[in-house]
């Protein structure tokens, strides 16, 4: 979910479960779902929700998931919030469990009314870390598969991003001028701010270091003069 509270945008990761907790109440689930989704966009701003689609197949999504189910729970949760109004953004991280069916998968996509997408290399972290060479694709099938999505923007009218961070000696955005790529900004105020449930707060999802816990450091607004934002800057740097 994305919500914009006094002009900075926060990004708020969860779980497919947590709108199919609802499903274990005994009551109407779509008119619950309706009042969850008023409440956030009236109480916090949020207007943004994004789910992950893989693959157009199940089994592969399910399999980069580590979650049986988890495809059909995704595609569901995606149009019931389209049907409620809400703005969603499919996201398919590519790996080589998938990375030859991104034709398949954006068209599959398209099919579901929605017109932009997050595609995203996949970024080595968690249990990837013991076998990257078997998850990630490699440098050949990104750019291949970079081509593909780039080629079917025009033809389905697609507003399509790459999030994650990628050099350019892998991917060129020159080379992919339909795919709009997102880069870190030295200016704290810019990078994609993370705050996890235990109150840690990083520069960036993808990065280790953490600049502080709102719940032990911080009784006031954090700026960037802030001394430990200023040490991560500089650690940032370093990495």
């Amino acid at each position: 979910m994305q919500s914009i509270i006094r002009n900075i945008t926060i990004f708020v990761n969860t779980s497919n479960r947590t709108i199919f907790m609802a499903a274990r109440i005994k009551c109407n689930v779509f008119n619950l779902l309706f009042r969850l989704f008023s409440f956030l966009a009236d109480k916090t701003g949020v207007g943004l929700f994004e789910f992950p689609v893989h693959s157009a197949q199940a089994e592969i999504h399910d399999r980069m998931a580590q979650r049986k189910g988890s495809w059909e729970k995704s595609v569901s949760s995606l149009k019931t919030v389209l049907q409620l109004g809400g703005y969603v953004v499919p996201v398919i991280v590519i790996t080589k469990h998938n990375v030859n069916q991104i034709s398949e998968t954006l068209h599959f996509i398209h099919s579901l009314a929605c017109k932009r997408i997050m595609l995203n290399r996949y970024n080595i972290g968690g249990k990837g870390c013991d076998h990257p060479l078997d998850i990630s694709a490699d440098a050949n099938e990104l750019r291949q598969a970079f081509a593909t999505a780039n080629a079917l923007s025009d033809e389905l009218g697609l507003r399509l991003t790459s999030n994650v961070c990628s050099p350019i000696c892998l991917l060129n955005p020159k080379d992919y001028p339909n795919i709009g790529f997102g880069h870190c900004s030295f200016n704290v105020l810019r990078r994609p701010v993370t705050l996890d449930i235990n109150g840690n707060i990083r520069l960036c999802n993808h990065s280790p270091v953490v600049a502080g816990n709102i719940y032990e450091q911080y009784s006031r607004t954090l700026s960037i003069e802030d001394p430990i934002i200023r040490s991560l800057q500089i650690k940032s740097l370093i990495l």
